[in-house]
């Protein structure tokens, strides 16, 4: 289940015509509609740096597994390019699908869990292999819906834009079921969206989706998604991880305090009965403690192998 707060809308006053929107992790980059260039900014979207490039890029993604970025060409929707962080062009890949040959790119996103991109065009979404030509498959396919830009989101959701027959950002998961729409209003055109995850909080995701109004201005809406799932598969691992550290806390307090009343045994009395009796004690809650040391050790290693599926661990 995802839950979604929109905040209010930054306004982007220095430059018009921005296009594609990418993000490392730590700043923004725009592509610029008929400009060879690509402008990064702070998180307030504020200029720091211009980008000469050899070509006009349309829509820009950043892979963090290469830390590198991947655009579209505004002239060519058949190739994507492979940038280094001077975005300079390293590499080219040509898109293998017949039926979209003719259609133009309109977003582009990387997805790192699968280390595979994500292409949209106006009626599809193409799930593609970096580097095999031969492996692309449609993930999302529309015939009335004219689809607008496409990111993923938490690993397992892919989001993307429709203007028809209202406009709306969509947030579906990749198995194909409909989590959450937003609804843009119709002054806005969607241009592009990227979703940068929160380092401090797993279950928390921040979408941003650049648009430009009827008259020009672009702004970029910001909305913080949160996957109440991932919030309630973390609360439940911790209370199990406690659960196995109480226990251990308690199997070594029981030795603990066994070994000590054996070595007072030993130290004040000469009774070999008593000595015996005490070590056949401590023996016992050793035997006992290391039985429930493999119990808790395999409640652990199923933790760590489950922790995505909490509800195995209660089987």
């Amino acid at each position: 289940m995802l839950k979604i707060e929109t905040k209010k809308a930054l306004e982007i006053n220095a430059i018009h015509g921005f296009r594609g929107i990418a993000n490392d992790g730590g700043c923004f980059y725009f592509t610029v509609k008929d400009e060879n260039k690509i402008i990064k900014c702070d998180v307030c979207f504020n200029p720091i740096k211009c980008f000469e490039t050899c070509r006009n890029y349309a829509y820009i993604c950043y892979d963090s597994n290469e830390d590198c970025f991947w655009a579209t060409d505004y002239e060519d929707s058949s190739c994507i390019y492979k940038l280094n962080n001077s975005f300079v062009e390293i590499g080219k890949r040509v898109i293998l699908i017949p039926e979209l040959r003719e259609k133009e790119i309109n977003g582009i996103s990387h997805h790192a869990k699968s280390d595979r991109l994500f292409i949209s065009y106006s009626n599809a979404i193409v799930s593609m292999e970096k580097y095999s030509l031969s492996d692309c498959r449609i993930l999302f396919r529309s015939c009335k819906k004219r689809i607008r830009g496409v990111t993923d989101l938490f690993t397992c959701f892919i989001c993307f834009g429709v203007t028809r027959p209202r406009q709306e950002i969509r947030i579906s998961s990749l198995c194909g079921g409909q989590s959450k729409s937003i609804c843009i209003p119709s002054c806005f055109r969607i241009e592009s969206m990227v979703s940068v995850p929160n380092d401090k909080n797993y279950g928390e995701s921040h979408l941003f989706i650049l648009l430009t109004k009827q008259g020009g201005e672009q702004c970029v809406m910001e909305c913080i998604v949160e996957d109440l799932c991932i919030y309630e598969h973390k609360r439940c691992c911790c209370d199990k991880l406690e659960e196995i550290a109480k226990k251990e806390a308690m199997i070594a307090h029981c030795i603990n305090e066994e070994s000590e009343k054996f070595i007072n045994i030993i130290n004040s009395s000469n009774n070999t009965r008593e000595i015996n009796a005490a070590m056949t004690s401590l023996i016992m809650i050793i035997d006992r403690a290391a039985n429930e040391e493999r119990e808790l050790s395999n409640k652990l290693q199923k933790l760590m192998e489950h922790c995505d599926f909490c509800n195995e661990m209660n089987e």
